[in-house]
């Protein structure tokens, strides 16, 4: 009889530690899902951000070709964009006094045009639906040169948080 009960003692033993190990394991399995998740977030964020930039940097190269080919002063206009995604670009004269630029996050010189180009992942641009990514380019352009090549000197270019 004292047999009997010391062989239910010890498969109780081992149920309780399959238990404890399975429970464990399902713990690690949890968290690892929770940060596999975590990563696929974090990584489509990236993503989604650097196609705005890539819209952003696109549409500014668009300004500055319109810009050589034309110079005009206020303005603003939204160029083709291929794929997925908008963009918006604004042209303006920079203040004379030298105080806050037009656009960009830090003064500019006074006389300087101002390009904000602004890239979003969402159909229409400015949105709150997608990811956008802004991009300011402090600017001369030297019309002297040959007729219809006018020259552009970049002074500050930066992306604007």
């Amino acid at each position: 009889m004292s047999n009997v009960r010391a062989e239910r003692a010890g498969g109780f033993a081992a149920l309780i530690a399959i238990v404890a190990i399975g429970a464990a394991a399902l713990i690690i399995a949890y968290n690892a899902s929770l940060l596999g998740l975590g990563e696929l977030e974090s990584g489509y964020t990236s993503q989604q951000g650097s196609e705005a930039f890539s819209l952003a940097e696109g549409c500014m190269d668009e300004a500055l070709r319109r810009l050589r080919i034309a110079p005009t002063l206020a303005s603003t206009f939204s160029p083709p964009v291929l794929g997925g995604g908008s963009c918006s670009v604004t042209i303006a004269q920079a203040q004379i006094s030298g105080g806050s630029p037009v656009s960009c996050a830090t003064p500019v010189a006074g006389g300087s045009i101002v390009v904000t180009a602004t890239g979003c992942t969402a159909a229409s641009c400015p949105s709150t639906s997608g990811y956008s990514k802004k991009i300011c380019a402090e600017l001369t352009i030297n019309t002297t040169t040959p007729p219809g090549i006018n020259a552009i000197t970049i002074s500050k270019w930066e992306e604007i948080p």
